[in-house]
């Protein structure tokens, strides 16, 4: 027996952007946060310096905290052999991530402007708007 499917519509009535701005600055914002919990834990280590792989694997964890952090309000955010000898682990916030985040968000707000001006509306008008 076939099932009866509803499929939301979405209809685009106003766009704006930053070319500059994009979801990999709100996993870097993240990455650097962490990044500066090793050096204070850690001030031996440098993950930047040398090999990449240190910095890739926090640029890994951050995007994934930044998922988790998106439906939770906490993440212990960890990295098994960051280095030889040290596993990473820190306990973040969603408030943490919005502080950190509040920069990037504030240059969100020009492009969010342009799309409510296209589309004639104030943001009063939307029930609901989706950001991508």
């Amino acid at each position: 027996a076939k099932k009866n499917v509803t499929v939301g519509v979405l209809e685009t009535i106003g766009v704006g952007w930053d070319d500059a701005l994009g979801g990999r600055d709100f996993d870097v914002a993240l990455a650097e946060h962490l990044a500066a919990a090793v050096a204070r834990e850690r001030p031996d280590i440098d993950v930047r310096a040398g090999k990449a792989r240190p910095w890739a694997r926090l640029l890994g964890e951050a995007r994934k905290l930044k998922e988790v952090l998106s439906a939770n309000t906490a993440y212990d955010a960890r990295v098994e052999g960051l280095v030889p000898g040290y596993d990473f682990r820190l306990a973040v916030s969603r408030a943490d991530a919005d502080a950190l985040w509040a920069p990037l968000l504030a240059r969100a707000a020009a492009p969010i402007a342009d799309a409510l001006a296209l589309a004639n509306l104030t943001a009063a008008d939307l029930g609901l708007a989706e950001v991508v």
